[in-house]
């Protein structure tokens, strides 16, 4: 006779951990924290190496350019990452490497950004040492310019191009890695760390330019780069599935016509790219905000920088709660909101701000604004950009804007100029921009439901 043993379920074991996923990738619960940690180390470095960049147009200013002079700059290093972008991008979507698709364009082009922001306060000093050369007396005396004007100009130049490169395939590299379902708070963690590294250089550092410009350039520049790119190392990437082939249009051609047949046939994409091109109109207003401060309210760099430093503060305290609920309520439904709630906040700035009191008042509200529009603008592009195709959809996102700021930034500087340098006005075109966004925005929900949540992977063949 045979016996018939019922094992003893054991219940000592616990429910089987959640497993996070992206690609290949796969997560515990710890090693998702893991990822967050350096994810959110390799942030703080970007932005603390990023933040001496605005220097460059007070720089400019202070060597006598007019607002027409360093919005020409201005256009002339959109023209060039208008198509550094899309090549870069497209690039890396099709690299395959043993460290990833995006962590060697990071690893070899960090480098020379923090080398450039670290000359960039000696760029007067070099054009003072190149005049004693007739040659380059003679060409910088062409020049409709002032010699130290041209030369900080030309460094930012070359930071805006190394920035562009970076600040895109960072932005890449960290969708490809974090799972879609904490996408949300991910994006708010790192606007929370943003937000403290904003803080501390606010705080601390910004005022040290009055008098220390190029010590904090250069120290700022090597710190930073050296622990981002000690972070870049620890992140892994997933495999990717083997790139598609373009064979219409012939070898050379094939890969250009695929990218403007899959980026620009489909209304889908093109309202997208319009709402997000009315809201980086309001890119060519930060630094006619922070000349309104400096030379119409008459602030120094340490009381800006202050100033600038507290409302961060906010995004530290609500983080958190808005990435959360960015991820339950779904970021489409609340992008177009965030955008009209920050035009009217903007319009509020620009009839009430006239002290250092009322800047840091509304500068708190407006901070608060962005960073919702931040976090939910972070969850949003997976889900209505193709994953497989991310890097080319963004760029092209990216060039559209680049394009309308490459028509408006001259007229914008000559518009500051005939208005005697009043740069209060800068609230109402931001606050333009962000209603424009809002408004557009409206349609791409619509247009999102009506494909039932999923965004078309186009393939030109």
């Amino acid at each position: 006779m045979t016996t018939t043993v019922t094992p003893t379920p054991d219940h000592t074991a616990g429910p089987a951990p959640k497993i996070f996923r992206v690609g290949t990738l796969a997560y515990t619960q710890q090693e998702l924290y893991v990822l967050f940690f350096w994810l959110m180390w390799n942030e703080f470095m970007i932005i603390l190496l990023q933040d001496p960049i605005g220097f460059g147009g007070f720089l400019e200013k202070n060597y006598g350019a007019t607002n027409t002079q360093i919005a020409a700059f201005g256009t002339l290093s959109t023209i060039l990452t208008c198509w550094i972008n899309p090549v870069f991008s497209v690039w890396s979507d099709r690299t395959r490497t043993r460290w990833g698709r995006r962590r060697p364009f990071l690893l070899l082009f960090t480098p020379p950004l923090a080398f450039f922001i670290a000359c960039m306060p000696y760029m007067p000093t070099l054009e003072h040492y190149l005049l004693r050369f007739p040659f380059f007396h003679s060409l910088l005396n062409c020049m409709p310019l002032n010699g130290a004007v041209l030369m900080v100009g030309v460094c930012t130049l070359a930071i805006s191009v190394f920035n562009s490169i970076v600040g895109t395939l960072f932005s890449y590299l960290y969708w490809d890695v974090v799972p879609q379902e904490v996408l949300g708070r991910w994006t708010s963690m790192t606007r929370i760390v943003s937000a403290v590294a904003g803080f501390g250089w606010q705080f601390f550092f910004f005022g040290m330019a009055d008098h220390h410009l190029k010590a904090l350039c250069i120290g700022v520049s090597m710190f930073a780069l050296i622990a981002y790119l000690i972070s870049i190392w620890k992140v892994k990437e997933s495999e990717y599935p083997p790139v598609d082939a373009h064979e219409k249009g012939g070898a050379w051609f094939a890969p250009v016509r695929a990218y403007f047949v899959e980026c620009f046939s489909d209304p889908f994409y093109l309202w997208i790219f319009a709402g997000f091109g009315f809201a980086s109109i309001n890119w060519g207003t930060g630094n006619y905000i922070g000349f309104y401060l400096k030379y119409n309210l008459h602030l120094d760099y340490d009381t800006m920088g202050k100033l600038n430093a507290w409302p961060g503060v906010l995004s530290i305290v609500l983080g958190y709660f808005l990435g959360s609920m960015a991820d339950r309520l779904h970021p489409i439904r609340i992008f177009a909101p965030s955008y009209m709630v920050l035009s009217a906040i903007y319009v509020g700035a620009f009839f009430f701000v006239h002290d250092k009191w009322s800047y840091l008042l509304w500068s708190c509200l407006i901070n608060v604004g962005q960073f919702t529009v931040g976090i939910t603008y972070g969850a949003l592009l997976p889900q209505i950009f193709p994953r497989e195709k991310f890097g080319q959809f963004c760029s092209a996102n990216a060039s559209c804007s680049m394009l309308i700021n490459l028509l408006l930034g001259i007229p914008m500087g000559k518009l500051f100029d005939l208005l005697h340098s009043s740069y209060r006005y800068a609230y109402l075109i931001a606050a333009f921009s962000m209603a424009g966004a809002g408004a557009v925005f409206i349609k791409v929900h619509r247009n999102y439901d009506a494909r039932h949540g999923k965004a078309p992977v186009p393939h030109a063949g």
